[in-house]
């Protein structure tokens, strides 16, 4: 089941930077600081909608909407402004403006910049307590705001943080040593709920009836790297899945029973199937264990056509809980 077309555990995630095609991949990578432990809290309903954002910079604003847009379709819910973690991101970007941007996810105290050496150190210094924080950066000579976003998009690590179930947003874009980059800030305010598809449905991206979908993911510009036995090469745009909806369960097990992409004239196409935590015929163990339970990766061994229309289909349990979706999408 999809959701229809709209325009918990705690934990942790600040995957490390995605790099331009032209630049090395960063090394090390992000991190949480711990934060606060309260009891969970249930879950929310996606929320179909949230306040408008109060931008004045247009590349936050295209950024922030952009996002939405897509998280929306993608059956994530939207996310909120909050000018907190706004000044959170901005000052990342401004640290690595001053410092280069290999340093990632990571600040040094001492250097110029400095508010905090992880993301969740930085957004609590910026006023916001949270149970949930993560952080998503890319850059890239000559990046517009879309290109950089297009790029944390077209990854695997980085495109299912972007999918989670924050409910707050934080952006920031500009120069950064040498080159333009984009820092998104997400959380869920400690005390607060994190937003989830209803039981059964499942979230999907490249998401329904989506047009304009990148055809080629190069997985060496990410970091951490999902597919380091490719080498440099590229491969097709990554349809991700997550399974992890209201009343799902861990301790339930997640199985993919099927997942496949067919090209407009109805061929399989090659595929490797990554996800961590959830079992079937054909997955392979994320490398680096980064994806959480439930979230499951098909990736095209070969760069998309472009201009085609893909369909995907995908089958899978969470305990008794079934989850199944067919839907397409068209390449730019």
């Amino acid at each position: 089941m999809l959701p229809t077309p709209r325009p918990t555990r705690r934990f942790h995630l600040a995957a490390c930077a995605l790099a331009a095609a032209l630049l090395a991949a960063c090394g090390g990578g992000g991190g949480s600081d711990g934060g606060s432990v309260l009891p969970d809290v249930q879950p929310q309903p996606v929320n179909p909608s949230v306040p408008a954002a109060s931008y004045t910079d247009a590349s936050q604003l295209a950024l922030y909407q952009q996002l939405n847009t897509v998280r929306l379709g993608a059956g994530a819910g939207a996310a909120r402004q909050d000018v907190r973690l706004d000044r959170s991101a901005a000052k990342h970007l401004d640290y690595l403006r001053i410092n280069g941007v290999a340093a990632g996810h990571g600040e040094q105290p001492g250097l110029q910049g400095y508010t905090g050496s992880t993301p969740g150190a930085r957004v609590t210094a910026a006023g916001y307590a949270w149970s949930i924080v993560s952080e998503d950066l890319a850059w890239g000579t000559a990046f517009t705001p879309l290109q950089c976003l297009d790029l944390l998009l077209s990854s695997v690590y980085h495109l299912a943080s972007l999918m989670g179930e924050q409910v707050d947003m934080g952006v920031a874009y500009g120069p950064a040593g040498g080159v333009n980059g984009c820092v998104f800030n997400f959380g869920v305010p400690l005390g607060g709920a994190a937003q989830l598809p209803a039981s059964g449905v499942v979230k999907a991206y490249p998401y329904p009836g989506q047009r304009a979908v990148a055809t080629t993911f190069v997985p060496a510009t990410e970091s951490p790297n999902p597919m380091p036995d490719v080498g440099s090469r590229s491969v097709g745009q990554p349809v991700f899945v997550s399974m992890r909806a209201l009343g799902a369960s861990d301790g339930a097990g997640y199985t993919v029973s099927a997942f496949t992409l067919r090209d407009a004239a109805g061929t399989a196409v090659a595929a490797r199937l990554i996800a961590n935590a959830t079992s079937g015929p054909g997955v392979t163990a994320d490398p680096v264990r980064q994806l959480r339970a439930g979230e499951v990766f098909l990736v095209p061994l070969s760069p998309l056509a472009p201009g085609s229309t893909y369909t995907a289909s995908f089958s899978g349990r969470n305990g008794s809980v079934p989850y199944a979706a067919t839907w397409q999408f068209t390449t730019r």
